[in-house]
């Protein structure tokens, strides 16, 4: 199962961006979501001079499942 990021981002408590999940030279990455209902899952995003950017129709998945 797969949501928008719109359509979560409310609902989550917190992010993390683990280093190795960073490419130092695009700023591309993959953002952990912390707290609430998903809690554990993962969202693709950017980092543009320090701040993550998400874009509204991002794909959040699982990465359990």
């Amino acid at each position: 199962m797969t949501k928008l990021w719109k359509e979560v981002k409310g609902l989550v408590k917190g992010t993390n961006v683990d280093k190795d999940n960073l490419d130092k030279e695009t700023g591309l990455c993959t953002v952990d979501l912390i707290g609430g209902e998903f809690n554990g899952w993962a969202v693709a995003g950017q980092i543009i001079d320090d701040e993550l950017i998400i874009d509204d129709n991002a794909k959040v998945y699982n990465p359990a499942e």
